[in-house]
């Protein structure tokens, strides 16, 4: 149905209310995953506080999967730290300001907004498979060094999916 208001075709807005449906549900996904790696962060960091001096082999393990989660958020989430201005964009920043751009139209998407998503896309693919790739990979292997080792490790999550993060894709 028209809308009296505007001279803009229901086609046109519901084609950009798809498209910033989609990049609002891939903004929360890249948050659910910069979580991920906080709590991945902050367990290892409460197994570091409470194990004993007597295996220095998971302390060591531990320090390096801090470190490699530290190192992770910042590739994908924060950036290096800087003073001043600081070149770059994580991919983060790409699904972010995919959202504002299309929350500052009202047309159906524009080739320029049609490029901003598919940057999204592709910048929330690298941040869910590098999620991922950590979680099933040195998290795992250190959660079962825990578990063999008689430490009731941090809880196992399911990998997270583009395809869960709703919106109409």
């Amino acid at each position: 149905m028209a809308d009296p208001r505007t001279d803009v075709p229901p086609s046109a807005r519901s084609a950009r209310l798809d498209a910033l449906l989609s990049a609002g549900a891939w903004y929360a996904l890249a948050e659910r995953a910069e979580g991920r790696l906080q709590d991945a962060r902050s367990a290892v960091e409460g197994v570091l506080r409470n194990l004993g001096s007597d295996d220095p082999g998971l302390r060591k393990g531990g320090e390096a999967l801090a470190d490699t989660l530290s190192a992770l958020r910042d590739t994908l989430f924060t950036g290096p730290e800087c003073q001043g201005i600081c070149g770059g964009e994580t991919p983060f920043d790409a699904v972010r300001e995919t959202f504002f751009v299309l929350s500052s139209g009202s047309g159906a998407p524009s080739p320029n907004d049609r490029a901003y998503v598919e940057r999204a896309r592709s910048a929330l693919e690298r941040i869910v498979d590098g999620v991922n790739a950590v979680h099933q990979g040195p998290v795992a292997a250190y959660r079962s060094a825990l578990d063999a080792a008689g430490y009731t490790p941090f809880p196992e999550e399911e990998p997270l999916r583009i395809g869960d993060a709703g919106g109409r894709e």
